[in-house]
């Protein structure tokens, strides 16, 4: 036991959130019980315990949140429906930037309402790019859930721009991780029944070569 900081409900009352880590485990912000946007704030010091403060999502908020290596702020997802947005906050939760993340227009408008469910976002060791997987699925008369297709948006983080995208097809993403080192992006990632190894060269635009696993 580290101190007698009261840290609150640690279990069921989450909603599957997890804590997200500022530097380490110096810093953590733990999801809150006032809503599922919230969360507080704890400060770790030797075997102490204090209050780090209040964080409050964007409204809209889609993904969960992850933090950026080295203190940078934290990376998420907000929006409506398929109009969403890359949002960066700063260690304390302030608005930084948004980007819009591309996607095709519903030619059938509000007949067939769409969104996108987004996966928590992937960041690289180095904090330069991020892979947000997201699932595109509609409702349709009788039809609920109807799979759309999937993709990953690549993005850049400085400046937060977004890169490409590739699309993987029907089925869900399950699971993704992404790393990038002197210019070349490389991919996991889990759909379609097995794991894809996938490399981008961001110094060089073009397609996604799958180096296979």
């Amino acid at each position: 036991m580290l101190s007698e900081q009261n840290l609150g409900e640690l279990g069921s009352g989450l909603g599957g959130r997890r804590p997200i880590p500022m530097g380490g485990l110096k810093f953590l912000w733990l999801p809150g019980t006032c809503s599922s946007a919230c969360y507080r704030g704890i400060k770790v010091f030797d075997v102490q315990i204090e209050d780090g403060g209040n964080l409050t999502l964007p409204e809209n908020t889609v993904a969960e949140p992850v933090s950026l290596p080295g203190e940078n702020g934290l990376l998420t997802v907000a929006g409506k429906g398929t109009a969403q947005k890359a949002t960066l906050l700063d260690s304390s939760g302030h608005l930084q930037k948004q980007v819009k993340l591309p996607f095709f227009p519903n030619l059938l408008g509000p007949l067939v309402p769409d969104w996108f469910g987004v996966l928590r976002p992937a960041i690289s060791h180095d904090g330069q790019v991020a892979a947000i997987a997201r699932s595109r699925v509609a409702w349709v008369l009788v039809d609920t859930d109807r799979d759309w297709g999937s993709e990953v948006v690549l993005l850049k983080i400085h400046p937060l721009s977004v890169a490409t995208t590739l699309k993987t097809g029907k089925g869900g993403i399950g699971a993704m991780a992404v790393d990038h080192h002197n210019g070349i992006v490389r991919m996991v990632g889990f759909w379609k029944g097995h794991w894809h190894e996938l490399k981008y060269d961001d110094r060089h635009p073009g397609k996604w070569t799958d180096d296979g696993i």
